[in-house]
């Protein structure tokens, strides 16, 4: 053999021999780890942005046709919702008429409207009528006290029988406040029944620098 063969044999089973190894010893092929699932963070959106908003509000327990409500509400709304009170106001004018048959015209007083007066003067009013009505006056009928500043009595009982037609006189004694400022004193005509037809009364101002009054006004 020659010795060109010799090598050429040689240099075969050297490669086989490394290709044997190479087979025998190769490195497994890696597996590419397995992705953790993505976690999704929460929006700051009730809902994500291609899901739309639900429109009509949950369905409840108790539906309620329109104009009409349950029995138990209806109930509570009866029993808490106040009802309107309608009180009719009567104002009282002084001379002013009277619904009832007795009826009175104010003649005048000894005493003028808004005189002054010192502090705790003892003051006499003496207010003239005259009976405008039908009925005779008789001493059953009384002046009473209705507001402002008080006599020694709240009511006084008229000193003698009027006639249809006829003129009294009313007397009231009070005695002026002690601290300065406008006052007054309020009476009603009352007949025995206990029903006002008629109002006197006087007006003036406590002052320690009174100034006299020279006329008594008509009213």
């Amino acid at each position: 053999m020659s010795r060109l063969n010799v090598l050429a044999r040689g240099l075969f089973i050297v490669i086989l021999l490394v290709g044997i190894s190479a087979c025998t010893t190769a490195t497994p092929t890696e597996v590419p780890p397995t992705e953790a699932p993505a976690i999704v963070q929460p929006s700051d959106t009730p809902f994500p942005s291609d899901t739309p908003a639900p429109t009509e509000p949950p369905p409840t327990d108790m539906q309620v046709t329109e104009g009409t409500l349950p029995t138990e509400t209806q109930g509570t709304l009866a029993a808490t919702t106040p009802q309107a009170v309608t009180t009719p106001i009567v104002i009282t004018t002084p001379g002013a008429a009277s619904s009832v048959a007795d009826k009175y015209q104010y003649i005048g007083q000894n005493l003028a409207d808004r005189i002054q007066v010192r502090p705790g003067t003892p003051l006499t009013i003496v207010w003239t009528v005259k009976n405008a009505g039908t009925t005779g006056w008789t001493t059953q009928y009384t002046l009473r006290y209705f507001s402002g500043v008080k006599a020694e009595k709240d009511s006084y009982n008229f000193a003698k029988a009027v006639p249809a037609g006829g003129t009294t006189t009313l007397t009231v004694s009070i005695i002026a406040p002690t601290a300065p400022g406008d006052y007054s004193t309020w009476w009603k005509l009352t007949n025995p029944q206990l029903q006002n037809f008629g109002d006197v009364d006087f007006y003036f101002t406590v002052t320690n620098t009174p100034v006299k009054g020279t006329s008594t006004p008509t009213k």
